[in-house]
């Protein structure tokens, strides 16, 4: 199975998953597809991955979804809307960690790269509008699902 999806969506299926959510269930306020790629993720189902600052394959069928964009609202810094969070998140993750947009990439080899890349350091850094003991917890489950995935 091949996916498009954020690097944030990625992280935040590894987050979920290390703090002990699974399998994922269906949320019918949003009406997304976290649920679906989440545990496609998780079971190993995904083979290659094209990384996107734009809508991805969890986006799709989301009510919050108005002409390609999130129309959700946020207050996270200077930041009002979340798809202009979602792409400042999106476009740094893509730059820290080396990955082109629209590029496939074979999903055996991103969490490896997620582990040598993404330490508590990094995390404090991109996620630097949010409190500093949500970002540690960010970072060690995320972390953590990672490495259960790869049976670390």
């Amino acid at each position: 199975m091949t996916v498009r999806i954020k690097p944030h969506h990625l992280l935040d299926v590894y987050k979920l998953h290390g703090r002990g959510m699974y399998p994922f269930k269906p949320d019918p306020r949003f009406g997304h597809d976290f649920f679906r790629i989440g545990n496609a993720l998780v079971e190993g189902r995904v083979t290659h991955v094209y990384f996107t600052v734009g809508a991805d394959d969890i986006c799709s069928p989301c009510t919050h979804k108005v002409n390609g964009v999130c129309g959700d609202a946020v207050e996270i810094g200077a930041f009002t809307r979340k798809h202009d969070y979602n792409a400042y998140l999106d476009a740094e993750l893509m730059r820290h960690l080396g990955l082109r947009e629209d590029t496939p990439y074979a999903m055996a080899d991103i969490p490896a790269l997620l582990l040598k890349k993404m330490t508590p350091r990094v995390f404090a850094t991109i996620w630097r509008d949010c409190p500093s003991q949500e970002v540690e917890q960010r970072c060690e489950w995320t972390l953590r699902g990672v490495a259960h995935c790869l049976g670390v």
